[in-house]
Parts: C-alpha cells; structure tokens; sequence
C-alpha cells in the first residue's frame, strides 16, 4: 500500500540509492574479507617464523648460540619477514577496495544524480500544482464568503 502512494520518482530514485548501496556494501564486504586474509597470513607466518626461532633456540649447543638465536643474529630477523608481507599485502588490499569502490561510485553515481534531478523536478511541480490548488480554493472560498466583490480587488463592495 505504502509503495502504492509514492511517485515513480521516488521509486526510481529509491532503486537507484538501493542498488547502490547494495554494490557498495558488497564491495565493503569483500574488502574485508581480503584485509582479514592478510591478517590471517600474518598470523601463519609469524607463527612459523617463531617456531623455526624456537627450534634453532632449542638446537643450539651453548648459551652463547641460544642468546644469538633469541636475538635473530642466526636464521634472519623473528617476525621481520612476515610484518613485511603483512604490510605488502594490506597496501595491496587497501589498494584494490579503494580502485573498487571508485568503480562502484563511478557506475552509480551518473544515475543517482539523474534520479535526484527527476525526483527533485517532479517535486517542484507538484508543489506548484498544490500551490495553484490551494489558491483556487482560497479564491473560490472567498467568493462564497462574499468578500471577492464587484470591484475585483478582493474587498467587499460596500453599499451606502
């Protein structure tokens, strides 16, 4: 019933708005699901490169060798690797949502601007008919009022 009373304007406008927020929201989405893939990386690749640090730490023969293994001197930097990666691949993330909700706006936007004209016009007009309306009521109510006289001028014609 309540879609029933709006304009075709509003219900173009509104599918508009919709789809596009709907694409939008889409796009987020998958955003988001790549940048926790990259954290999840991350996790598995420091969570390796500390379990090679902790076997290495374990290997070694003498407390010198296990103070240079705790300190990375031996096997590469603990984490280094994987913090690295893990930046790498969120610019990359980062990189892609933003190239894709450009194309969303880019694809969208030229039909939310045109519905919005139209809704905005069709707005316009009706309230210039309801305008016209409403100040041939007033017209026709003073007239039956008696206060729309001879003369024309809107005041009563006043007999002596």
């Amino acid at each position: 019933m309540f879609a029933e009373a709006l304009s075709p304007a509003v219900k173009a406008h509104c599918d508009v708005l919709i789809n596009f927020h709907t694409d939008l929201a889409r796009r987020a989405l998958e955003s988001l699901q790549a940048i926790s893939e990259v954290n999840m990386r991350l996790a598995r690749e420091a969570m390796a490169e500390l379990g090679e640090a902790s076997q290495r730490m374990l290997a070694a023969a003498t407390p010198a060798e296990q103070l240079a293994s705790a300190r990375g001197d031996v096997g590469g930097d603990v984490g280094g690797n994987a913090l690295r990666n893990y930046q790498q691949g969120l610019a990359d993330a980062l990189a892609r949502a933003n190239h894709s909700l450009a194309q969303s706006a880019e694809a969208h936007l030229p039909n939310v601007s045109r519905t919005a004209n139209a809704l905005a016009d069709d707005m316009v007009r009706k309230a210039n008919e309801e305008g016209a309306k409403a100040a041939e009521r007033q017209r026709q109510t003073l007239e039956r009022m008696g206060l729309h006289g001879a003369n024309g001028q809107g005041r009563p014609v006043l007999s002596h």
